[in-house]
C-alpha cells in the first residue's frame, strides 16, 4: 500500500523504509537486511580496535584476546540474535526459505571471526577457518549462531505461567507441532521459526519452586570455621550437639 506523508505544523514528515527500535533495525518486510549489514560494520569495528591492542611484540595475549571477543564482539555484534538471526540459523538449499541470503549473511558475519582466529593464533592469512577455529578452541560461527538463538529459545519455554509470554511461547509451539504453515513459511514470526528449528517443548519443563524467607529470617544453625587444625580439633571434641555437618571432609573415617 502507498504510504503517504503526514503533514504537522508546516513540517512534511516523510515515511521511513526501517526505524531503529531497541538497538534492532526494524524494516518494512521485516527480513532484518538492514539490520545484519549494521551487525556486520558493528563486529567489524569493534574488530579493527582490537587489531591495535595485540601484536607480535607487544600488547595483550591471545587467551585474552579470546575472552575479549567472546565476551565483548560477539555479545556486540549478536545483540539480540534470536530476533533478527531466526531466518540465519538453519543454512537451507537454493532459495528455500531464503537459504542463499542466509548464507550469504552468514558468511559475511564468520568474517569477523577469521579475523580474531588470525590475530590469537597469529596464523598465515591463507589458513583455512575451521583449521584456526580448532587451533584456538573456538565453536564454527554457524554453531555460535545457533547456540546463541538456542539459549535464547530455551529461556522463553521455561518462562512460568504467571509471564504476559508464557501462553503464546505454547500456543506457538503447538503451532509448529502440527505444522500449519500452508504456504506461508516465508512469512513466519521469528518466534515461530525458533520453535520451528529447535522444537523445545515448553510443556515439559520441570518447574522448581524457589525458596523464600521472611526478611528478619535467620539461619537457625551454628556455623563455626576454624583457621587452624588444632583449633578445628578443639572444637570438635568440645561441640556437645547430636547432629553436625563438615562441609571440609573432616571427621572421615576418624580424621581431623
Amino acid at each position: 500500500m502507498p504510504r503517504i506523508p503526514i503533514m504537522i505544523r508546516d513540517h512534511m514528515i516523510h515515511p521511513s523504509h526501517s526505524h531503529k527500535f531497541i538497538g534492532v533495525i526494524i524494516d518494512e518486510n521485516l527480513n532484518f537486511k538492514e539490520h545484519v549489514s549494521y551487525a556486520l560494520a558493528k563486529g567489524t569495528k569493534y574488530m579493527m580496535a582490537c587489531n591495535q591492542m595485540i601484536h607480535l611484540t607487544k600488547g595483550i595475549c591471545s587467551r585474552l584476546m579470546k575472552s575479549l571477543y567472546k565476551g565483548v564482539i560477539i555479545s556486540k555484534m549478536l545483540y539480540a540474535a534470536d530476533i533478527w538471526c531466526s531466518g540465519l540459523i538453519s543454512k537451507g538449499r537454493g532459495k528455500l526459505l531464503n537459504g542463499k541470503g542466509a548464507r550469504g549473511f552468514t558468511s559475511q558475519m564468520a568474517r569477523v571471526q577469521r579475523m580474531a582466529t588470525l590475530l590469537m593464533t597469529r596464523g598465515m592469512r591463507s589458513t583455512a577457518s575451521d583449521l584456526l577455529d580448532t587451533h584456538t578452541n573456538i565453536l564454527p560461527f554457524q554453531q555460535t549462531l545457533q547456540k546463541i538463538c538456542f539459549k535464547a529459545t530455551l529461556r522463553m519455554a521455561t518462562l512460568p505461567n504467571t509471564h504476559p509470554l508464557a501462553k503464546g511461547i505454547s500456543t506457538t509451539y503447538n503451532f509448529c507441532v502440527k505444522r500449519q504453515f500452508g504456504g506461508h513459511k516465508r512469512h513466519l514470526s521469528p518466534l515461530h521459526k525458533l520453535m520451528n528449528e529447535f522444537k523445545i517443548d515448553p510443556h515439559r519443563m520441570e518447574t522448581i519452586l524457589p525458596t523464600r524467607h521472611y526478611p528478619k529470617w535467620a539461619v537457625d544453625v551454628n556455623i563455626q570455621i576454624a583457621h587452624k587444625k588444632e583449633e578445628a580439633e578443639r572444637e570438635d571434641k568440645e561441640a556437645d550437639k547430636e547432629l553436625r555437618a563438615y562441609s571440609d571432609g573432616s571427621a572421615i573415617d576418624g580424621g581431623v
